[in-house]
């Protein structure tokens, strides 16, 4: 794998929640993180939170470096999903050895990124279908919807939408998609989404068609 080098730009990218990456940064200059390498290529860090407790972070890279592959934190919020907090970015800022500016990354590095990538972007769908026993009414149905897709737009970087049987109150159909520069990292994060909608709703998930 290429040197970690990984922008505030594209932190951001991955970031849900307004103002945590400069919080990030705030974390790591304050110092006290400590992150350790079990395996090659895979990161484990622990970053000070509130009264002298930590959080644990884990994360991985692209081959070329450039951007995460994954990453989780036992934040609360973050609980099954992918986003990147403050914690990860204090992680990701103490391996590397600080902030990265983009013109600050070889020529080198970055023809690595573009023929690895093939200068392709890789976009993942899904459709699923929900089964919703008490619902009793279309309002019933939306209040489940409303709520199983706002919880995956803010743990993942993913478009969800109710795509048919809007009129059929015990069963609902969601579209999504991920997008993503690797097929290998669209995979997984299509894998933990649908995995996350299934657990994290009253509905019964029924059917699930790749598209």
């Amino acid at each position: 794998m290429s040197k970690i080098a990984v922008t505030l730009d594209i932190l951001e990218r991955h970031n849900h929640i307004i103002g945590d990456i400069p919080r990030g940064v705030k974390i790591y200059e304050g110092g006290g993180v400590e992150f350790m390498e079990p395996e090659p290529d895979y990161y484990v860090a622990r970053v000070p939170h509130k009264k002298g407790t930590t959080k644990t972070v884990s994360v991985t890279f692209t081959q070329d470096g450039l951007d995460i592959e994954h990453s989780h934190c036992d934040c609360s919020w973050r609980s099954g999903g992918n986003p990147v907090c403050r914690h990860v970015t204090a992680a990701i800022l103490a391996i590397q050895g600080g902030i990265v500016e983009a013109e600050d990354i070889p020529d080198s590095q970055r023809s690595i990124s573009t023929a690895s990538s093939g200068g392709c972007v890789t976009t993942l769908s899904a459709k699923l279908s929900f089964y919703i026993p008490q619902a009793r009414s279309l309002k019933n149905k939306r209040m489940v919807a409303r709520s199983i897709m706002d919880k995956a737009r803010h743990m993942f970087n993913a478009s969800v939408a109710e795509v048919a049987t809007q009129d059929i109150h015990q069963t609902l159909t969601l579209g999504v998609a991920v997008v993503s520069g690797e097929y290998a990292h669209a995979r997984k994060m299509m894998d933990e989404l649908v995995r996350f909608m299934e657990e994290n709703t009253d509905a019964e998930l029924v059917n699930v068609e790749e598209q």
